[in-house]
């Protein structure tokens, strides 16, 4: 229900307000209770508006004063209900902090607060002694039972005198079990903690001496049943009845709240009394068992009075806080409280830099504790730092030429102390969100003549990478990033002196930048005050002495603070959804429930318009409103059902003219407006309906008939929405409270907040706790399915390691596109295009785009190299290259020769390959280059072919490469175009050798055929398990060894060596399926008959996107565990992570395999941000390194610093790698140097494992 329709107040308030009517009189009242929607005043005042008319109302709170416009929904006495015109989230926060703010101030009234208590106190006193009184009779007559049953005169007798010597006892039992409740009762109003057998003055000594004794253990055992029994039973009462008594009792600690009368107080109090009487085994399980039947009775009883009685608003039942909390908060109200350096606090924390946490209340407060927490995380942080340092030196490297390095070597490098200085002028007139903060720091040394250290130059380079990632993030809240700005300087001076801070989880200036972060996602609203608090905790840093470590100890303690308290509220706001979200469940299936019943005791029948009316808007939500509240068995929903049915029968055809019914019937029509008044307040149309209803009996009882009728249709359930099968379904139905979502379209980490019980309805809030969608499990499971949303397995990444991440992708793809480009024309190079080339082909072919592939050679290259020298052949080749990116800017365009050029371009409807050839030639032909004062003119060779019914990109590249060489045997200067009926292997060795990229067609023909002739055999079932050996390169593990499984075609019994291509990952999307699942069956078969060695460290088994996500794989691997093979050994090494249509899936699916125990290698690790990507997202454990990245490593300084940056990043985000073979040995060792962990061997050392 909306606020301005409760009974009992959510959100008690005490907001002081002003309603300016339209009118333009204004009236003073109170807010007395709240929602997102609507508002309760207490109305003092006669004035009444109509109904929906539109005023104004003055909210006045702490800080600024609100005017909001609201619509008059009625009246009732004092109490009046209005509706927000414009419902908004951020005026229900502002009112929901003011309040909290409230309550932290003491929330309820004193006066109301003692009354409570007053209350209390005495239902407890009369709790206790009507207990006690109701058990004693009981249990006597128990035992006179008992006597009766006995199977001997003597058992008889024996229980006849406990029956004596229990009603002799009676009164002291009666009177200790109340002193002892009530000695209870006083301490909890004195706020003092619950009184235990292990703090008891009397029973501490004697319980001590006794605990040994049997019978003494049986009676505590009792106790504690008996006390677990009773809190199973009445677990809801007891939950609120504490909730209320924490509210109420004057603790200052959660530890020292309790219930008087709760089970465990009730029990020790029954276990102290009777322990004089000295019961046996039997009378005491006698006893504890009536004991437990009528405390169960009498606790609900009260229970459900004293939550009835004690209207205490959600919002200020609320646990105490724990004593270290009590201890910081008594702290900060101290006089002269300050956590700055200079402080009292900040002195005695530097006298005590061994203090234990629990002297601190649960958190070192001392900087010299801290340091030698977060010094333990030292050596991890410098082996990460030093990964991203080499990376970074690695991207200035190949940016710049040398020229810079050269001439900084003969400056004398700037002291520490210089630095720090240049720091501090920049700081002082420069931002961190200016990208040239390195450049004038360097400027400012220059000045001096000396020169920026390399060291300090990568942490300056770092810290202001990752806080310009930070500065950018859309999930942190614009109000904290100038803070975050002006942190970033301090921090820099402490990465002066530990570069490597960022990389230190436990470092306090890394923590004050996640936590100002974090502090940024959970706050929505008081932005401005959290602000203002933020800039004079900085400011205090800023202003301090010494900016060291213990003075951002000393902020971070108080920025935590802000935190939890930003924390707490997020927990309050997500309980909030998750409650509203609960409550309007089961509104709407009481609704749905009452409109079966309804529409089932209607159907066929016809019944007057205002009849029909009268129940679809007025007794139906009625009815569900009864149902919810206070269930189907209670009187008053039964007697509302009846009612309905009534007025149903009356309107029947057998009460026709029956017209002494209708005296009978107008009480019935009197009952039902007057409970509608109740539900909604005195409405028109309730007195409407009346008038109407009885004026259609009337005719019906006097005449027979009745004008505007309507006939019911019969009642057809209608079934909720089918969630499609698939896996969305799956991974909706998986999810929990709790779990993280990505909402795809608009960026946005969601937390699911509710969940319903049957798993039909969620519930999703934002970081700070505030509802951002609702889903069906239909919708939700579409959603999925769409891409629209996606889920987060791993914890969410703090700000500073998600800003790093940021930081190696960016470098990662500086130095791919180094790699991938030809530095004298600026186009990729010829590798890069061969790698596009195969994407771009297969994305055509699937979906039938038609393509253009071009090859040009630059006609009589030779002799202008030879008559204008290297300046006029590299002229012409720039010439070239810029003619065809401007002409041409949708194209791929490569250099793929010395005077080559490749051009992929895909064809539109309005163009045709024709056309397009001749846009290329006439923008190549006779083109003018200028150099060194002279001009020529150059021309170019062009062969072109088209996508057809090529099945191979290789094809499609010989092709053309063909075609090119065919132009230039017959003169040059012009277009041929490639013809079906040419043979390829028909073109001259020259050119052949020159030009035709004769070692990828062989190898393509190589594989292909490899691939054919072993599905031939595997349908004839001749096929092999063969292990190409995977060596490790660090000496320490000499010896240690890894195999490749591949399938391998038997003849005469002898396993043929697949070529060495077939091993490289750049093949393997020619691997057919069928062989995979050959691979992994075998595999499964070979394991358990083998003994492997403790030497054999990995089995690298081929797995395709298609295998991993195949319905039977996960089948067969389960089974594998099932049976417990050692499937630790086991690495699936994933390929064509390109074509994986859904790489969360691939993830989730990686993710239950691991929790098995197998392993993942990324076999296509390439260049670009998709191979960053595909690593980060992919639970992957090593990362294999491409061989064409390792052929040219000892000639080609692109490649080592690919390879070098490569292994830095694997090593960064704890991966391995593994190199592909390459034929040269030289790479070999450069790849050892690297510190690279293993390398593949030639197949020509493969094994034969199985056949």
């Amino acid at each position: 229900m909306a606020a301005e329709l409760r009974h009992h107040p959510r959100f008690s308030s005490h907001f002081t307000a002003r309603l300016k009517a339209a009118d333009g009189h204004t009236y003073d009242c109170k807010v007395v209770d709240y929602s997102h929607s609507g508002m309760k005043l207490e109305w003092p005042h006669e004035f009444q508006p109509v109904t929906g008319s539109l005023h104004t109302i003055e909210l006045q709170l702490e800080n600024e004063c609100l005017h909001i416009e609201v619509e008059w929904i009625f009246q009732r006495g004092r109490d009046v209900g209005l509706k927000v015109h414009t419902p908004d989230d951020r005026l229900f926060l502002q009112l929901q902090e003011s309040n909290q703010q409230y309550r932290a101030s003491g929330g309820l009234a004193d006066e109301q607060r003692q009354q409570y208590r007053q209350r209390f106190s005495r239902d407890a006193t009369e709790f206790a002694d009507r207990l006690i009184k109701r058990w004693l009779p009981e249990y006597l007559e128990t035992l006179f039972d008992q006597a009766n049953q006995g199977r001997s005169t003597n058992e008889q007798q024996q229980w006849l005198q406990l029956e004596k010597h229990v009603k002799q006892q009676a009164v002291p039992l009666i009177q200790r079990f109340k002193e002892r409740l009530q000695q209870q009762l006083k301490r909890w109003l004195d706020g003092q903690p619950r009184l235990t057998r292990d703090n008891h003055p009397q029973q501490q000594e004697e319980w001590q001496l006794t605990l040994v004794q049997q019978t003494e253990f049986e009676d505590w055992l009792l106790a504690k049943v008996t006390a677990s029994h009773l809190q199973s039973r009445l677990s809801r009462q007891s939950f609120e009845v504490r909730q209320l008594l924490d509210t109420l009792s004057s603790a200052d600690s959660v530890d020292d709240c309790f219930n008087p009368i709760g089970a465990n107080t009730l029990t020790e109090a029954f276990a102290d009394s009777i322990e004089p009487l000295r019961l046996p085994a039997a009378a005491r399980t006698l006893a504890f068992e009536l004991f437990e039947q009528h405390a169960a009775q009498l606790m609900q009883t009260t229970f459900e009075a004293l939550c009835k009685d004690i209207h205490i608003p959600m919002t200020f039942r609320y646990r105490k806080p724990r004593p270290a909390e009590v201890a910081v908060a008594k702290a900060e109200q101290r006089p002269g409280f300050n956590a700055s350096p200079g402080s009292t606090l900040s002195a005695t924390t530097a006298e005590q830099p061994n203090q234990s946490l629990t002297e601190q209340g649960g958190r070192p407060a001392t900087s010299g504790a801290h340091l030698s927490h977060f010094q333990q995380h030292q050596q991890e942080a410098r082996q990460a730092y030093a990964n991203i340092q080499s990376l970074l030196q690695l991207r200035h490297q190949r940016q710049g030429d040398g020229s810079a390095t050269i001439e900084q070597a003969t400056v004398a490098e700037a002291a520490q102390q210089e630095v720090e200085h240049a720091v501090q002028q920049v700081a002082a007139q420069a931002s961190l969100k200016d990208s040239n903060v390195l450049d004038h720091i360097e400027r400012e040394l220059a000045e001096q003549q000396v020169a920026l250290p390399a060291e300090s130059r990568d942490a300056i380079d770092t810290l202001q990478n990752v806080t310009q990632n930070l500065l950018q993030s859309q999930q942190i809240a614009d109000f904290v990033k100038p803070h975050i700005e002006t942190l970033g300087w301090p921090v820099l001076q402490l990465m002066l002196q530990d570069a490597s801070l960022l990389f230190n989880p436990q470092h306090p200036g890394r923590q004050v930048l996640n936590q100002v972060a974090r502090l940024g996602q959970l706050t929505t609203s008081g932005q401005q005050q959290l602000g203002q608090r933020l800039q004079v905790l900085i400011e205090q840093l800023q202003h301090s002495e010494q900016q060291d470590v213990g003075a951002f100890e000393a902020l971070l303690e108080q920025v935590e603070q802000l935190v939890r308290q930003a924390e707490r509220k997020a927990r309050q706001n997500t309980e909030r959804v998750a409650q509203a979200a609960e409550g309007e469940h089961q509104l709407q299936q009481a609704r749905r429930q009452i409109e079966h019943l309804i529409g089932r005791d209607t159907a066929g029948r016809t019944l007057p318009h205002c009849v029909v009316e009268w129940l679809q808007q007025g007794w139906q939500p009625l009815l569900s409103l009864l149902l919810l509240r206070e269930g189907e068995d209670s009187k008053r929903f039964s007697g509302a059902v009846k009612l309905y049915r009534q007025v149903l029968l009356l309107f029947s055809p057998q009460n026709a003219g029956r017209q002494e019914l209708l005296e009978r019937f107008r009480p019935m029509m009197e009952l039902a407006r007057y409970e509608l008044d109740q539900m909604n307040g005195n409405q028109p149309h309730h007195q409407q309906w009346h008038d109407e209803i009885l004026q259609a009996a009337e005719q019906h009882l006097s005449q027979g008939e009745v004008r505007g009728t309507i006939d019911l249709p019969e009642f057809i359930v209608a079934d909720d929405e089918p969630a499609p099968e698939g896996n969305g379904l799956r991974k909706a139905e998986n999810l929990q409270v709790g779990d993280w979502l990505l909402l795809t379209e608009q960026d946005q980490a969601v937390s699911i907040a509710w969940v319903a019980e049957d798993a039909s309805k969620f519930a999703c809030v934002n970081h700070s706790g505030m509802k951002v969608i609702d889903f069906t499990l239909a919708e939700l499971a579409r959603a999925f399915d769409d891409d629209r949303v996606k889920r987060l397995y791993e914890q969410q990444e703090s700000a500073v390691d998600q800003s790093i991440d940021k930081l190696v992708e960016q470098i990662y793809r500086d130095l791919s596109e180094q790699a991938n480009q030809d530095d004298l024309t600026g186009l990729i190079n010829r590798a890069h295009f061969i790698r596009e080339l195969e994407l771009r082909f297969d994305q055509a072919v699937r979906s039938s785009q038609p393509t253009l592939l071009c090859l040009l050679d630059i006609d009589g290259f030779r002799e202008i190299n030879r008559q204008y020298g290297l300046a006029g052949a590299d002229a012409s080749l720039q010439t070239v290259a810029t003619v065809l990116d401007d002409r041409f800017p949708d194209a791929l365009i490569a250099r793929t020769g010395s005077n080559e050029f490749g051009l992929l371009l895909a064809l539109s409807e309005q163009s045709t390959a024709e056309q397009q050839v001749n846009d290329i030639e006439q923008a190549v032909k006779q083109l003018t280059v200028d150099v060194d004062g002279q001009s020529f003119t150059i021309q170019l060779s062009i062969g072109a072919t088209a996508l057809s019914d090529q099945n191979e990109s290789h094809i499609l590249l010989e092709q053309a490469y063909h075609a090119c060489s065919r132009a230039k045997d017959v003169g040059g200067a012009r277009v041929v175009w490639y013809s079906d009926s040419e043979d390829l292997s028909a073109s001259t060795p020259a050119a052949n050798a020159v030009r035709t990229p004769a070692s990828d067609v062989i190898s393509d023909d190589a594989v292909s055929r490899w691939y054919q002739q072993s599905l031939q055999a595997l349908n004839h079932h001749q096929l092999a398990l063969l292990g190409t050996p995977i060596q490790h390169l660090h000496p320490e593990h000499k010896g240690e060894y890894s195999y490749l499984l591949q399938a391998a075609p038997l003849e005469e019994g002898q396993p043929l060596l697949p070529p060495q291509q077939a091993t490289y990952s750049d093949h393997a999307q020619r691997r057919p399926l069928e062989i995979e699942q050959w691979l992994l069956q075998q595999t499964l078969k070979w394991l358990p008959k083998t003994d492997l060695d403790l030497q054999c460290e990995r089995l690298f088994l081929p797995c395709s996107g298609d295998l991993l996500l195949h319905e039977q794989t996960y089948q067969q691997l389960r089974q594998a565990c099932d049976q417990l093979l050692p499937v630790g050994k086991l690495c699936l090494e994933l390929s064509n992570t390109d074509h994986l249509a859904d790489l969360d899936e691939a993830a989730e699916r990686m993710h239950a395999l691991r929790q098995l125990g197998y392993r993942f290698a990324l076999a296509d690790f390439g260049t670009g941000q998709s191979a960053f990507v595909a690593l980060k997202h992919l639970p992957v454990d090593y990362v294999r390194i491409d061989h064409r990245f390792i052929d040219q490593l000892s000639t080609s300084s692109a490649d080592y610093a690919l390879v070098k940056s490569m292994r830095d990043i694997a090593c960064f985000m704890a991966k391995r790698t593994v190199a592909e073979f390459s034929a040269n040995g030289t790479s070999r060792d450069i790849l050892s140097s690297l510190g690279v962990d293993y390398a593949m061997a030639d197949v020509e050392h493969s094994v034969l494992l199985s056949s």
